[in-house]
């Protein structure tokens, strides 16, 4: 239901704003509602003091955690004895045989 969606929400998308971080997407809209409600801010200063290094980094840190990720489910990361979720609990358990028969 479409409440506990909201509910549910709510505490990740609290919680990326309370570390400081921030979406260029996001900011497309509150940006301008603040120039809007009398903020003492510029066009420029939006775009080249936000929008720019927002972007840039939303972009970088996608690159990054996205490929990444992708490359350990299905490419070179993934492979090897640490390439999986099961290699790396071997790892920092010892690799003993009642691990892997706890394991799917």
């Amino acid at each position: 239901d479409l409440t506990s969606k909201m509910v549910v929400i709510w505490f990740p998308i609290s919680m990326f704003i309370a570390i400081g971080f921030e979406h260029s997407v996001a900011n497309l809209f509150l940006l301008p509602a603040g120039l809007l409600a009398g903020a003492p801010l510029t066009v420029g200063d939006i775009i080249m003091k936000n929008l720019l290094p927002v972007t840039i980094g939303n972009a970088i840190a996608g690159v990054f955690v996205v490929g990444g990720g992708f490359s350990f489910a299905f490419g070179m990361m993934g492979q090897g004895p640490y390439g999986s979720f099961r290699g790396i609990w071997k790892k920092l358990t010892g690799g003993s045989d009642a691990v892997d028969s706890a394991l799917p």
